[in-house]
């Protein structure tokens, strides 16, 4: 139906051209056409021997799953040069790969494919244009290029190197330029999102209070871990050597060990455990402060490990799955700062995780220029005030892609638009309203009416029952159907 679709637009003068991906694709166009009576017009995506760079290589080159490859191409050739159908064959097409990171990598390709141009050509092809398919990336890295999540390369060299190959194979070969077609949706698309989520919560190690002081009837756990503590946070502390900062982890690791084995056999009550994890972590805080002061060149991994120990947890209210699946499924990392308060400099470091039931519903992994960073730089949570972070450069791929996890369904959505005739130098023009709950519940087959069914009948017999009064039923009810009509992320009741 597809192709019929095409081959009917053809017919009424419009310019398109189905791609063939597969020799099959060229017999059932040609077929459809015959049917149709109609001369089909089409293009080829051709296999190249020259492979991408970066997490999307595999796009192209020989074990790529796209393209005729060159034995196909020409046995193509021979059908239309058979059938004389060579005026059908019009567009000629690559693709490497998105977010090309090597732009070596494209120019081999550009000669290739440039080279194909000009045997068809010189074989009574007519072909009108060359698609060199997607693959211009954008740096989701800072400072680092090259990288799978970096290119090596500006916009204008892209181009440069597009134009300038196959103008040099062209004029070798003696054949006309062709219509340059380029489909660089990423770069295009990637900066024109920006992923708003609001921050609902903190979870931090507990420490204790800067007052605490064990009495003698604490167990000796307790006064070993205080002494730790003490100890490290002396006047002497910042002359300590690594050896000895060391020394005082696995003691306070020991302790911590001990004062759960206290416990689960009964001997350390609830409260002095407690006491012994906010001193454990206290203990830890400041051989963590001593160990950026001294700033070593190399840390034993228990120590290099405690900034990652040592992070808060910002509870957010977005899924993962839904709005980055590239984070998750590729390791690929998004620029994220805070929305709110950039006149202070941020004290805490944090993780954050998101709505969803599963461990994987997590950023851990941040972007910086000369390190593979696990923490984001933010500001305390304050009980008064909503506290926003901005997800960059999600633009290209991350709505699509997102599925229904956990029945987290599609985020609200604003076009802003910038005017500088605006008195803040912007319009909102659309909110385009998140999915509600009756619309996911009703995609996995759970529907409204059916439920509210079901829920009148419970509260009715439970009315006549007597457990509750007729009055709460109908309550109840009222609420259970306004229910349906919020939307699936979090409401905050901050204003």
């Amino acid at each position: 139906p597809m192709l019929r679709l095409m081959l009917s637009f053809q017919r009424l003068g419009k310019n398109v051209l189905p791609v063939i991906e597969k020799y099959g694709e060229f017999e059932a166009l040609l077929d459809e056409a015959e049917a149709m009576d109609v001369t089909p017009r089409f293009g080829v995506r051709v296999r190249l021997s020259a492979g991408g760079a970066g997490k999307w290589a595999e796009s192209g080159g020989d074990f790529s799953k796209f393209g005729v490859s060159t034995p196909e191409l020409l046995q193509l050739i021979q059908r239309l040069e058979t059938d004389g159908l060579q005026d059908a064959f019009r567009l000629l097409h690559f693709h490497l790969g998105s977010q090309i990171s090597d732009v070596q990598a494209l120019k081999t390709a550009i000669k290739e494919i440039t080279r194909v141009y000009a045997h068809l050509l010189r074989h009574g092809i007519p072909v009108q244009y060359l698609d060199v398919g997607g693959g211009l990336g954008i740096n989701y890295e800072a400072g680092s290029l090259g990288g799978s999540s970096s290119i090596d390369y500006s916009i204008q060299e892209y181009a440069n190197a597009v134009v300038y190959a196959v103008q040099e194979v062209c004029d070798h070969e003696d054949v006309p330029h062709p219509i340059l077609v380029s489909e660089n949706g990423r770069a295009l698309t990637a900066h024109h999102s920006v992923f708003v989520t609001e921050t609902l919560s903190a979870t931090t190690r507990p420490e204790i209070d800067p007052d605490f002081a064990p009495d003698d009837d604490h167990h000796d756990t307790l006064h070993a871990l205080h002494g730790l503590l003490t100890y490290v946070q002396s006047a002497d502390a910042p002359s300590l050597r690594l050896p000895e900062v060391l020394e005082a982890y696995h003691d306070a690791v020991e302790q911590r060990q001990q004062a759960d084995a206290l416990f689960s056999f009964g001997y350390l009550s609830l409260e002095q455990k407690a006491l012994a994890e906010r001193l454990f972590w206290s203990v830890c805080r400041a051989i963590n402060a001593h160990v950026h002061r001294a700033d070593p060149e190399w840390l034993p991994q228990e120590l290099a490990e405690l900034d990652d120990r040592l992070v808060d947890q910002y509870l957010c209210d977005f899924s993962v799955f839904q709005s980055l699946m590239d984070y998750w499924s590729i390791g690929q990392r998004f620029p994220i700062l805070p929305l709110d308060r950039l006149d202070e400099a941020p004290t805490r470091r944090a993780t954050l995780v998101d709505l969803t039931c599963d461990s994987d519903g997590k950023i851990s992994r941040f972007v910086a220029p000369d390190e593979d960073k696990r923490y984001l730089d933010v500001h305390p949570l304050r009980d008064d005030a909503r506290y926003f972070l901005g997800i960059f450069l999600v633009g290209a791929y991350q709505d699509i892609l997102g599925d229904t996890h956990n029945l987290f369904g599609s985020t609200t959505e604003a076009h802003v638009y910038v005017d500088e005739d605006e008195p803040d130098g912007f319009y909102i023009e659309k909110v385009i309203p998140g999915t509600t709950v009756e619309q996911m519940l009703a995609h996995v087959q759970y529907f409204p009416n059916d439920l509210e069914r079901r829920m009148d009948a419970i509260l009715r017999a439970k009315a006549a029952d007597g457990v509750i009064r007729p009055k709460a039923a109908t309550q109840i009810l009222q609420q259970y159907r306004r229910f349906f009509e919020d939307q699936t992320y979090y409401t905050s009741a901050k204003e």
